[in-house]
């Protein structure tokens, strides 16, 4: 008898222990707790969906999704992807909405097999695009220019909006240039110029958009002032010397190279005036065929040239004694008597006076 209540008092003890515990583990199991938020970064066609995780009991983690609608129709839900998240907010984001139109959205939070959802809220997707611009690629980049490109994508209601571009130097943005503004009333691409830019030097820049106090800045871009085979030929020969100077410069066997010769060799060779050249003046590979122009002889009458010296052995040993002022300038005693050769009766009756 005693080991039998002895037996009892233990199992009813066990059973009061259970009782206890029983609902503290069924308790634990069913606080997994979401909230959905409002909606963020809503467009006439996109939005953002957030939620707050804000129980998890003794989960680690809980997989959340949001459903949404049109309002109204429900039975027409769609639901986004999962993402699995601890405590805390979430977010993911819905496209493809229509326009000038109202959503409800709830979120969904599921941990150890426990599904819980959020209240109801809603949202409605714009009229028209916000206000925003891009940044494009820069374009017609030469040594010292480069054509700034960007897009704005939308008005946000506003009648037009004044569009700009800044650029700096990479990492000296407190010394950034701005472009003239411009206004434009209608979403789609516009450019501006940028000169007067350093070669070989990187340059960011952003596009900027402003309409009805509002402001919005695109991403960041880059590019560098540089001389491409493309826009070579367009370009100044100048400027092709300026990047080629720059090039020997920035290159890493710049102490090993002679900087004067190489660019007199890449001035013969790309000069756009070596084609108005004599053909005599060609270039380094015809060096042997230069010589002067046809009409002054060539190479094979070098035998027949005769020198100053070989000129005068031959032809005027004999009149030496021949050689002197003319016959009516006298010598140096007549210099008194010097005058025009004596023709006619001049001459005569000189013979008369000297008889």
């Amino acid at each position: 008898m005693r080991t039998s209540s002895r037996t009892m008092a233990v199992g009813m003890a066990l059973l009061l222990a259970l009782s206890v515990l029983a609902p503290t583990v069924a308790a634990a199991e069913t606080t997994v707790s979401v909230e959905t938020d409002p909606a963020t970064d809503v467009t006439d066609r996109s939005a953002t969906l957030n939620g707050n995780l804000t129980e998890l009991g003794g989960a680690g983690n809980a997989t959340v999704h949001f459903e949404y609608w049109v309002e109204g129709d429900r039975e027409n839900s769609t639901n986004t992807t999962e993402m699995t998240v601890g405590n805390g907010t979430f977010g993911l984001p819905v496209s493809d909405l229509s326009n000038d139109t109202t959503y409800a959205y709830v979120a969904h939070a599921n941990a150890s097999d426990t599904t819980t959802v959020g209240a109801e809220r809603t949202f409605t997707t714009l009229t028209e695009p916000p206000l925003g611009v891009d940044t494009l690629a820069a374009s017609d980049v030469t040594p010292t220019s480069a054509t700034l490109n960007g897009e704005l994508t939308g008005l946000g209601g506003a009648g037009n909006a004044t569009v700009h571009f800044e650029y700096w130097v990479e990492g000296d943005r407190e010394n950034s240039s701005t472009t003239g503004a411009d206004e434009i009333s209608s979403a789609g691409t516009f450019e501006m110029n940028a000169s007067g830019l350093s070669y070989n030097d990187t340059y960011v820049y952003v596009a900027h958009a402003e309409a009805d106090d509002t402001s919005v800045t695109g991403d960041r871009s880059t590019f560098t002032p540089v001389l491409s085979e493309e826009a070579a030929e367009d370009q100044p020969f100048g400027h092709w010397v300026s990047a080629f100077v720059h090039s020997l410069i920035d290159s890493e066997d710049l102490e090993e190279r002679n900087l004067g010769q190489a660019v007199s060799a890449f001035v013969t060779e790309n000069n756009p005036g070596a084609d108005n050249r004599p053909d005599h003046a060609g270039p380094d590979g015809e060096r042997s065929e230069r010589g002067p122009p046809e009409d002054r002889g060539n190479d094979d009458s070098d035998d027949e040239r005769e020198s100053p010296a070989d000129r005068s052995d031959e032809g005027d040993e004999g009149d030496e004694d021949e050689r002197g002022p003319p016959a009516d300038r006298g010598n140096g005693k007549d210099k008194g008597k010097r005058g025009p050769p004596e023709t006619g009766d001049d001459a005569e009756d000189g013979e008369d006076s000297e008889a």
